[in-house]
């Protein structure tokens, strides 16, 4: 029986030796010259054509579903890690606390061995966002191509390798500890970045990379006139634009009070107020968005990748 085009041969097809699935995978579909031969002189059908290309459906919501789900496992993990593998006074007196004047969630994954075994656990979180950011932007630049509205497809693209960056950067919180010191190595070496800058530089990162996603999406809610049950297009609106209004200022103050710890002044008046708005921080921006995927994911369309190669006409150029 001919091979088929583009498609590796079988024992059946042939009378040479039968190979495994494995033998067929390392050597990539290699063909003898008399097969290859036998395909450049004709034209593949349909079918075969068809065979050729894979196609993938995909969901953003669906992946940023998986994404916070992800997060709050890694939390989950570190405060269990801390809680059985790290002696409770080392958490109460903490760096963290030594220099914000109050713990919060970062510290469970600051010291040995919770670092490590979170850090390990990270990428699921990590990857999952950067593919959800990924295929949010092509939601919108779908949306919008034929749209006379040019300025969010520039703001989309500009927006996209910064997000990306800042998300990509929030695994220094492992790399930096907290309590991280300068290494003796002389001067005119270096630079060196303080411990705790760097530490909380990531996660200044990633703060400012979920304000413009929360942007991002309320400007996607509001030109698309997407609208929540019982809310209406008008309350789907107002209620969007309340939520960033009350996300960005949270986030810029949380930035400026660990930013004005980090260079020494005393932050004793912001301590309560501090923590209060961290608890509430961390319900709008990492738990409420689980709740507007789940809403949002019936309410907007799939993505289908298209994966396919071309057709190759082999040529023997002969002994």
């Amino acid at each position: 029986m001919a091979a088929q085009y583009g498609v590796v041969p079988t024992a059946e097809d042939n009378d040479e030796e039968p190979c495994s699935c494995v033998q067929r995978y390392l050597l990539g579909g290699a063909m003898t010259a008399e097969q290859r031969s036998s395909m450049a002189s004709r034209q593949p059908s349909q079918e075969e054509q068809l065979q050729q290309q894979q196609v993938i459906r995909i969901h953003p919501e669906s992946i940023r579903q998986v994404a916070y789900v992800s997060f709050w496992s890694m939390c989950l993990l570190a405060i269990i890690l801390s809680k059985t593998m790290i002696p409770p006074q080392v958490i109460e007196e903490s760096d963290l606390k030594d220099v914000f004047g109050y713990n919060n969630i970062c510290v469970y994954w600051d010291y040995t061995p919770s670092r490590e075994l979170t850090a390990l656990f990270y990428p699921l979180f990590e990857y999952s966002f950067l593919l959800y950011v990924i295929s949010d932007y092509f939601q919108i630049r779908l949306c919008f191509q034929s749209s006379t509205r040019t300025d969010i497809l520039i703001w989309n693209n500009i927006s996209l390798p910064i997000k990306v960056i800042l998300i990509a950067w929030f695994r220094m919180i492992f790399v930096y500890q907290v309590n991280m010191k300068q290494p003796e190595y002389g001067e005119g070496y270096g630079p060196y970045v303080d411990g705790a800058l760097g530490h909380t530089m990531g996660f200044f990162g990633l703060q400012l990379a979920l304000i413009l996603v929360a942007l991002e999406n309320v400007l996607f809610l509001t030109f698309t006139q997407v609208e929540f049950p019982y809310l209406g297009k008008a309350g789907t609106r107002f209620c969007g634009w309340l939520y960033v209004l009350v996300v960005i200022p949270l986030t810029l103050f949380k930035i400026y009070v660990a930013f004005t710890a980090l260079i020494g002044r005393k932050i004793n008046h912001f301590m309560i107020i501090g923590r209060v708005v961290d608890l509430f921080w961390m319900v709008l921006i990492a738990l409420m968005p689980l709740m507007f995927a789940q809403v949002a994911r019936k309410r907007s369309a799939h993505l289908k990748i298209t994966v396919e190669r071309d057709s190759i006409a082999w040529k023997d150029k002969g002994p």
